[in-house]
């Protein structure tokens, strides 16, 4: 039988998003993208992480630490040392042992289960402690493996791996917890992590992994992993919205998850012509069960293979690069009877439609682009406290750069991308982390401050990517967890140089400092209601620990301006409430030093307030290298 193409009827056009009355005019530029994007409301549901024999044959792991702890196990007298490790698989390598199962589409791997044979003897002394040991595969019909995408490891030996590092494991393992049964929990062990490239740079692990969620094959990725959210777009009802540039982008996609399942199936065919036979025949059996099940199934979130809780869903780095909040769309949020309806939130363009608009050939880009776009901030928790924090993003795919580059060359006007209906991922977090990582703990400041970095900053991050709910009135919920990794990672520096309106070193000397040396913080905070350091931190990003400083700092707190400058402070930035409304309407606040000087003397006098005292009660001054 062949291949289920993709199909779609006529629908009538979306209808248009607010935008473009007050100085931009992206919205005509990139024909209203998340017109059809946008739905009536979203909710966000919270979910927790949570052979063939061969001589001692065991695969090897390669990937990016996101986190490295300790471990300590005690077993009777013994007391040894571990390190667990949070890794995103980059590549597999099998090393011919047989329990490697590649998807074919670089998104992920499944391992499974493998034993020591029973009755070997075991060497405690000399070299022969070290002396390779047959194992065999464990393996039974359908039975829970482990998926190799973001994994949670135990190794023996990490030397120098920090966070950010690229890294090889090997002799890695999956091992049930007592009993081999398939009813006890299945872990993943490896021997050693290995160093294959320089850590980042101190205060650069933000702009590392932004460049690594950049790289080709983490594009890759992103496009097929991110899919899930609109079913993979086999769904008709989303077919049926799509521009015929973005729907050629639906049948790559499509194609892709055909080689998913495809690919799944043959290698475990592969798998069952080395295997003893009841292993064997296990591997044949779940490969029918695969093969017997619908492409459309996987592309909605049904797993390939059974896994651990953690292990559910897929896993890929997304990167939302910052752009000016000159290139955005009002969005507003759908009325609620009896509230007055909030300001739009202004949702940036994608960098990377932008990027796509731009590029001169399909060769200057990678051959897939995925993106994130921040759709809602939402601070949760106490209401006196307001300790957690919601992000939720659109996905917004581009599955082959060259067929989209051509559709723009036919037309410029095409619109070659698909845009996630609502949002495809929620991340929940602590709110102190990221008020530490933009140096201001005062609560209001850091909530308005939050709004900007998130819908306009460069940042990078691993989330949970599930099906995405949807009921009749369009109302999407997504699963929302914690980001894999422990947190987003920022590029604060480029982030600053994206939103910040920018003044000169005498700008901040003459209203900061009064035209001294010396700055002394004059705000009060609210100690209840302000924000916490987080653990092992110590005090806000300085420039020589994190390449950004925030100067506007409450009282109780100073700094000199001569020593900024010794420093290598080079860049000055400012923020306010709402300030990125106005660059929205004036781009050039971010570019000039003199427009933006004068801007903010006008806020100030709008205020009837000195302009120093405007600055350092109410906005947020930062240097940069």
């Amino acid at each position: 039988m062949p291949p289920k193409k993709a199909t779609r009827v006529a629908a009538p056009p979306p209808a248009a998003a607010e935008g473009g009355t007050d100085g931009s005019d992206d919205d005509n530029m990139f024909g209203n993208p998340y017109a059809d994007a946008m739905v009536t409301g979203s909710k966000r549901e919270r979910v927790e992480g949570g052979g063939g024999s061969s001589r001692s044959v065991l695969p090897t792991i390669l990937g990016v630490t996101l986190d490295i702890k300790p471990k300590t196990i005690t077993s009777g007298p013994k007391v040894m040392h571990k390190e667990d490790m949070v890794v995103i698989v980059t590549g597999v390598q099998a090393n011919g042992a047989n329990t490697i199962i590649d998807t074919g589409e670089g998104m992920e791997w499944f391992i499974l289960p493998s034993r020591i044979v029973p009755g070997q003897a075991v060497a405690t002394e000399g070299e022969a402690k070290f002396q390779a040991k047959e194992r065999e595969m464990v393996y039974r019909e359908y039975a829970r493996v482990r998926k190799l995408h973001c994994i949670r490891i135990s190794v023996w030996e990490a030397v120098d791996v920090k966070p950010g590092c690229p890294v090889r494991i090997t002799n890695v393992e999956a091992n049930w917890k007592g009993t081999d049964d398939g009813n006890e929990p299945l872990y993943l062990n490896g021997n050693k992590a290995f160093l294959e490239g320089p850590a980042p740079p101190k205060g650069g692990l933000g702009a590392h992994m932004c460049a690594f969620a950049a790289t080709a094959q983490m594009q890759s990725r992103a496009c097929l992993a991110a899919s899930v959210a609109m079913e993979g777009y086999f769904n008709t009802s989303f077919l049926n919205d799509l521009s015929p540039g973005a729907f050629a982008q639906a049948e790559v996609t499509q194609g892709r998850w055909r080689n998913y399942q495809n690919s799944a199936v043959r290698e475990l065919q592969a798998r069952a012509g080395v295997a003893p036979p009841q292993p064997a025949a296990a591997l044949k059996a779940t490969a029918g069960v695969i093969a017997a099940n619908s492409v459309e199934s996987y592309a909605a979130g049904h797993a390939l293979l059974p896994t651990e809780m953690y292990d559910d869903g897929h896993r890929a780095i997304l990167l939302q690069s910052g752009v000016s909040p000159a290139h955005s769309t009002k969005m507003s949020a759908p009325p609620v009877e009896g509230e007055t309806p909030p300001p739009p939130t202004l949702m940036a363009i994608s960098g990377a439609m932008i990027k796509l608009k731009a590029a001169a050939a399909p060769e200057a880009l990678t051959p897939a682009m995925a993106a994130m776009v921040v759709s809602k901030v939402d601070f949760t928790g106490d209401a006196d406290t307001g300790k957690g924090l919601a992000v939720e993003a659109h996905a917004v795919l581009i599955p082959d750069t060259k067929i989209a580059c051509n559709a723009l060359k036919e037309d410029s006007n095409a619109t070659p991308w698909l845009v996630s209906k609502g949002p495809a991922m929620a991340f929940s977090m602590s709110a102190r982390f990221y008020a530490h990582k933009f140096a201001v703990t005062d609560r209001a400041m850091f909530q308005w401050a939050a709004v900007q970095f998130f819908h306009f900053g460069t940042f990078s991050g691993i989330p949970k990517l599930l099906p995405v709910q949807r009921n009749d009135n369009a109302t999407v919920t997504v699963a929302s967890a914690w980001p894999e990794g422990g947190q987003l990672w920022f590029d604060m520096p480029t982030s600053l140089a994206t939103i910040g309106l920018k003044v000169s070193a005498a700008f901040v000397q003459k209203h900061l400092c009064g035209g001294t040396d010396q700055f002394v913080g004059t705000r009060k905070l609210n100690e209840e209601t302000a924000y916490t350091l987080p653990d092992g931190a110590t005090g806000l990003p300085k420039l020589d620990n994190s390449g950004y400083q925030m100067l506007t700092v409450h009282q109780g707190l100073a700094w000199t301006f001569s020593d900024l400058i010794d420093d290598g402070a080079r860049e000055f930035r400012v923020l306010y409430a709402d300030s990125h409304r106005a660059v929205r309407k004036d781009k050039t606040l971010t570019e000039t030093e003199a427009t933006a000087e004068a801007h903010l003397e006008a806020k100030a006098a709008d205020a009837k307030v000195d302009t120093g005292k405007w600055m350092k009660q109410s906005c947020l001054v930062y240097a940069l290298l």
